[in-house]
């Protein structure tokens, strides 16, 4: 769980207009406007030109999501995350696997990026282990014993 703080230090160390800073800033968009699940994230489709068969309605503002079991539900998101979502969208549509129904793309044109032990965590270079890492709390000191004097 990251705080406000965190999350704008993460999106931050996400600006610009590479392939994998657009889809890292886009996925934590989604994760700070919706609270999906990382699995729910992962299974996130999107077809360019059958509506559909996507997930996303940028228009609309929302995102079918499959939960457990497959069910499906419909997430809202703001204008902002519409917004860094056509932004990836774009860089998306120049990527060697656009064509895979896949929403998240890997860098140096792999594959789609999987969802819990996979590789979809890897933001801006860093693994999610690391970012829990960076961004945890330090851990509290050890309580002292303090002495009392009995009479």
């Amino acid at each position: 769980m990251f705080t406000g703080v965190e999350l704008s230090k993460l999106e931050r160390a996400c600006q610009g207009r590479s392939f994998a800073q657009r889809r890292d800033a886009a996925v934590i968009s989604v994760f700070r406007a919706t609270g999906i699940r990382l699995s729910e994230l992962a299974g996130i489709r999107y077809h360019a030109d059958d509506t559909e068969r996507s997930d996303l309605d940028l228009w609309q503002r929302e995102i079918t999501i499959r939960g457990k079991n497959g069910k499906a539900r419909i997430v809202k998101i703001d204008y902002q995350t519409a917004r860094t979502l056509d932004r990836y969208i774009r860089a998306r549509a120049r990527h060697a696997q656009a064509w895979r129904p896949q929403l998240w793309l890997g860098v140096n044109n792999r594959g789609p990026m999987t969802a819990p032990g996979g590789d979809l965590m890897e933001l801006n270079g860093w693994t999610s282990p690391q970012m829990c890492a960076v961004t945890a709390p330090a851990p509290a000191a050890p309580a002292l014993a303090v002495p009392t004097t009995a009479s």
